[in-house]
């Protein structure tokens, strides 16, 4: 490959980059970070492209090309498409935001459907952790002496008001052992954001298959309901009236626009649950999807906290949000009008 003037662009774990491959423009993701986490990553990622080959689906823009020393895989570079997560930044109302969310939910249906046993003869064989699934537990119970020093000063406190919350550990622990011993497991993208959708009005594909996998149904559909419900909850506390407003005013004008923004967005969970759904044939574990938003909305405060040096009264008020719906999950389903049954 020759590479193009578009510079190298750390992105999370990775490197990516333009580059113009045998067949024209591509996108070349090398994976980083410490072994033998960064080899596990690509391997699933092939997993995934064969998977999709063998099958001939068309859920997201196949491999082109691999260096499997390098640890380098390029993508066709796919161009005039948005991703999912601008579109809602854009802050589309419903009437746009609903027919996007439908295509969505019918895609993660289509994948949802794949046997079982056709990902798991793919995907490579490791040992089991020690510990599987317990890293929220691990997290919230201690911090190595390195883990203190490397911590801005929002995880910090972050960490203190997890830490000392033991009702909420419990309710991890039962959540961890429902995500471990799920009954009836899916192929999963295992990290589903609305930035790994890319949208325009003929297309529609979902990229970063680094942590596919087998699991729960709730895990991809979380991420884009939580999405979602983390987004309402955000605008909920942008341009907050000033210090002169009496608190129980305060108090009432953040629940009334809370209530109003959750009640915008609930139309577009379910037109995406719906169409999810209709294609896969599935009835959605809606006390799971409800706890399973819950950590979804606690892990976007903690990686927010990552960036700053205070924890924001918001993200306190959005972790709470995430704490009763761990505890309570039909909480979450009611604030976007859905039954436990949905």
């Amino acid at each position: 490959m020759s590479s193009t003037d578009v510079q190298d662009r750390k992105v999370g774990r990775n490197t990516t980059r333009v580059d113009v491959g045998a067949t024209g423009l591509v996108i070349t993701k090398r994976f980083d970070g410490p072994s033998p986490d960064r080899e596990r990553r690509y391997e699933n990622s092939l997993a995934w492209d064969a998977l999709q080959k063998a099958r001939g689906l068309d859920l997201g823009p196949p491999v082109a090309e691999r260096d499997d020393e390098r640890l380098v895989l390029s993508f066709p570079y796919l161009d005039n498409l948005r991703t999912l997560q601008e579109i809602l930044d854009e802050g589309a109302g419903t009437e746009a935001l609903v027919p996007v969310l439908r295509r969505c939910g019918a895609l993660l249906g289509t994948l949802h459907s794949v046997p079982v046993d056709e990902v798991t003869r793919l995907l490579p064989r490791r040992e089991a952790p020690a510990d599987p699934g317990m890293g929220p537990l691990t997290v919230f119970s201690h911090l190595t002496p390195e883990q203190y020093t490397n911590a801005s000063g929002a995880e910090l406190e972050a960490w203190r008001l997890f830490h000392h919350d033991t009702e909420l550990q419990e309710g991890l622990r039962s959540w961890v052992a429902d995500q471990t011993g799920d009954p009836d497991p899916v192929p999963v993208h295992g990290d589903l954001r609305p930035d790994q959708f890319l949208v325009s009005s003929e297309h529609l594909a979902l990229i970063d298959w680094e942590e596919f996998t087998v699991g729960p149904a709730s895990r991809d559909l979380a991420g884009i309901a939580g999405s979602l419900v983390f987004d309402a909850l955000v605008r909920t506390f942008v341009g907050a009236p000033g210090r002169n407003v009496l608190p129980g005013e305060l108090h009432r004008g953040f629940m009334s626009r809370g209530e109003d923004l959750l009640g915008a967005v609930a139309p577009s969970v379910q037109a995406f649950l719906a169409a999810y759904r209709n294609v896969s044939g599935r009835d959605v574990d809606a006390l799971r999807l409800g706890s399973d938003i819950g950590w979804f909305l606690i892990e976007r405060v903690m990686a927010r906290a990552m960036m700053s040096h205070r924890l924001p009264p918001s993200d306190r008020a959005i972790a709470g949000v995430g704490r009763q719906a761990i505890l309570n999950p039909a909480s979450a389903l009611a604030i976007l009008g859905m039954g436990n049954d949905s």
